[in-house]
């Protein structure tokens, strides 16, 4: 079989592309490879700073971890206005129930701070 100058260019420029395409492959599966540790060495400087930002705030840090990550995940434009309006709902639903714990707890003579801690705790739970 005789090749014509022609066949021959196509030939190449057939193997080339596909060299490069396995190439390309290898890259693209070596960076998927490379996710998770990335991954890890990232969200393990944001846990540190997240750390060092509420050094002297009595916050949980698990708190802002979670908004982080919201706002890491989130693109829609209006997690960030629902991030923004959490802390004023929180604290409208906290002092309501605040209220009603302390209501509750008078008449039994328990110590509201031990229902309010015991509350926290089971919200903090799934």
């Amino acid at each position: 079989m005789k090749f014509t100058k022609q066949r021959v260019k196509q030939i190449i420029n057939e193997e080339l592309e596909a060299i490069l395409a396995e190439q390309d492959g290898e890259q693209v599966m070596a960076a998927i490879e490379d996710v998770p540790d990335a991954a890890e060495e990232i969200s393990s400087d944001l846990k540190k700073e997240i750390e060092t930002i509420l050094k002297d705030i009595p916050l949980d840090p698990a708190v802002m971890r979670t908004t982080v990550a919201a706002l890491l995940t989130g693109d829609d434009p209006k997690v960030l206005a629902a991030i923004e309006a959490i802390p004023k709902a929180a604290q409208s639903i906290a002092l309501k129930k605040i209220k009603d714990i302390e209501a509750l707890a008078e008449p039994s003579g328990m110590d509201p701070e031990v229902l309010k801690t015991a509350v926290s705790a089971l919200l903090s739970t799934k």
